[in-house]
């Protein structure tokens, strides 16, 4: 499983046939015109994908980025730092600590 790494740090992956898929692309700023927390950068992801909203999973660690997925309407896994400890992060399908914390989401999504 590996996720697609957008400049800014935001990732997203595609799930198809119960599988995770590799993705083999970086978008950067020139690909869109509105920046976070606009929801084209995750749209314009999805669309080049070829990946719909329900099959996606946005990580972020920013209330820009959380903004941006909710706005698109894509589930999206908020990671905590010491930066955004103190945040609102209202809004966003699950909070994790660390990324090894991804699997359990990804293996097994309802809970």
């Amino acid at each position: 499983m590996t996720a697609c790494w957008w400049i800014l740090n935001s990732g997203i992956t595609k799930r198809e046939n119960g599988r995770w898929l590799i993705l083999d692309f970086i978008l950067v700023r020139e690909d869109y015109g509105r920046t976070k927390p606009h929801p084209e950068p995750y749209l314009t992801g999805l669309k080049r994908f070829g990946a719909s909203k329900e099959e996606t999973l946005v990580v972020e660690d920013s209330n820009r980025g959380l903004s941006s997925a909710v706005a698109a309407g894509i589930d999206c896994a908020i990671v905590h730092n010491d930066f955004t400890k103190t945040h609102d992060f209202t809004g966003a399908s699950y909070r994790i600590n660390h990324l090894i914390e991804l699997k359990d989401i990804i293996l097994n999504p309802n809970g």
